[in-house]
C-alpha cells in the first residue's frame, strides 16, 4: 500500500510548484497570507479481481489536495491550481512508483466553505478559504 501511497505523492508534489505542503500528521506552521496544500491518502477497499491464493486484489481509495487559500484573498489561485491538479491527475493517467502502477479512476471538486467550524485540525482554518479536489485511483496487487 505504500508504494501506492509513493505513486500518488510524487505526482502531487511534482504538480504542487513552490507551494508550502501540510503533510500528515507532521508539524505545520502555515504563514498567514499565504496559499498552502495539504496531501491526504485514504485506502478504500481491497477486493479480489482474480482467483487463486497467488492471484491480484484489487485497491481503491481516494487522494485529496485541499488548497488552503487565505480568508478574503478570492478564488484565482484555487482555480488555478485546480485546473493544475485536475489535468495532472486526469482519468485514465496511470502512476507508476517501483513495480506498483496506480490507476487514476475520477476526480471531484468541492469549493468554498470556510472550515473554521471543524475541530478536527490542529491548525486554525478560520482564516482559510479550502478548496478541494478528490482523486479516485485503483491499484492492483500481487495476492502472495
Amino acid at each position: 500500500m505504500n508504494k501506492t501511497r509513493i505513486a500518488l505523492l510524487n505526482k502531487a508534489i511534482s504538480l504542487a510548484g513552490s507551494y508550502r505542503i501540510a503533510y500528515p500528521n507532521t508539524g505545520f506552521e502555515p504563514v498567514q497570507g499565504e496559499t498552502y496544500l495539504k496531501f491526504d491518502f485514504v485506502p478504500a477497499d481491497d477486493s479480489p479481481v482474480t482467483l487463486g491464493s497467488t492471484g491480484e486484489d484489487e485497491l481503491t481509495g481516494f487522494y485529496q489536495v485541499s488548497i488552503m487559500a487565505p480568508a478574503g484573498s478570492g478564488d484565482g489561485d484555487s482555480i488555478a491550481l485546480l485546473d493544475t491538479f485536475r489535468q495532472g491527475f486526469k482519468k485514465g493517467v496511470n502512476l507508476q512508483y517501483e513495480d506498483r502502477s496506480v490507476r487514476i479512476t475520477s476526480a471531484t471538486f468541492n469549493q468554498g466553505m470556510n472550515a473554521g467550524s471543524r475541530n478536527d485540525v490542529s491548525v486554525d482554518e478560520s482564516i482559510w478559504y479550502p478548496t478541494y479536489i478528490t482523486i479516485y485511483w485503483a491499484a492492483r496487487l500481487a495476492r502472495n
